[in-house]
């Protein structure tokens, strides 16, 4: 199966996106990636394999991560509600009108404001590995008093963070750098091929010009609002809650959580994952996924 790949102009910026399917007779799906990470997170057999059940799956780049712009933030600062937007102008650039959408980590955030601001463009929300709360990295290292109503990351997720070290400069030092960072996420969860993840780096870094500009991500979310419980609690929307049961970063809180606030949800728990969307667990998140939106699509 083919991809497309495209420059999207939007909400100021360019963003980079990868389309997988047949956009004429397909209901589309947005996937939405967490904070600095590119779409090719998203694994290209979940990609194929929700376009080979007739959908038309749309993954792309955040602003200041891979092939998508680069802004200077000291001047243009900008918040979730910004990143919310630069997804509707995705979705409104390609005329995708009801689409179902599924967010990541901070995609969760970004996918949960789309259904809260923009409800009339969303068909169904899948919710994975995150949170009602704008919780970033930095808060992982918050030792003395925790500000919301849910665990903090773990200090075993705080503490394999701290063990990396600044960023490296040379190429094969910046594949060791990221795959300490996603060993870290994962946590506990079942191990992942790091064969198959070092491939995924060094294209990742090829992408990238800029690393640290993901950095921005964070400040998004630290000027955001802190929650969207009060907002989550009118959401119609049908919305399935993927979660890990070892996920270090959102420990399993925060899905039991949504699915508390979101009362046109289901959750699964897959107990042997962690804050990491890897191989093994694509076919169970897939065929989840598909089951979900099946009961939801457009005629």
């Amino acid at each position: 199966m083919f991809a497309i790949k495209r420059l999207i102009r939007t909400n100021g910026v360019c963003l980079w996106c990868e389309t997988f399917g047949n956009e004429n007779d397909h209901t589309a799906i947005l996937l939405v990636q967490g904070s600095g990470a590119q779409g090719l997170l998203w694994p290209d057999e979940f990609c194929k394999k929700l376009a080979e059940n007739r959908y038309y799956v749309v993954r792309y780049d955040h602003r200041d991560t891979g092939r998508s712009s680069y802004v200077n933030y000291e001047n243009d600062p900008y918040t979730l509600k910004d990143l919310m937007e630069d997804a509707k102008g995705v979705l409104d650039t390609l005329a995708l009108k009801k689409t179902h959408v599924i967010g990541s980590s901070m995609g969760g955030y970004i996918a949960q404001l789309l259904g809260i601001f923009h409800p009339e463009k969303v068909l169904t929300l899948t919710l994975m590995m995150t949170s009602p709360l704008s919780i970033s990295l930095e808060h992982a290292f918050f030792d003395d008093e925790n500000p919301f109503s849910l665990p903090l990351p773990t200090r075993e997720f705080a503490d394999a963070l701290l063990k990396i070290g600044p960023l490296p400069q040379t190429q094969e030092g910046l594949i060791r750098y990221m795959l300490s960072i996603w060993s870290a996420y994962n946590g506990k969860g079942l191990a992942y091929d790091k064969t198959s993840w070092s491939s995924l780096a060094q294209i990742w870094l090829e992408k990238s010009t800029n690393l640290s500009a993901s950095y921005h991500h964070r400040l998004a979310v630290n000027s955001s609002p802190p929650s969207r419980e009060k907002e989550l609690k009118n959401l119609s929307i049908p919305t399935l809650i993927v979660h890990g049961l070892l996920d270090p970063f959102f420990p399993i809180e925060h899905a039991y959580a949504l699915q508390k606030i979101i009362n046109s949800s289901t959750l699964l728990v897959i107990e042997e994952m962690g804050h990491l969307f890897h191989e093994a667990f694509v076919e169970q998140v897939a065929n989840a996924v598909i089951h979900h939106l099946k009961h939801h699509d457009i005629s």
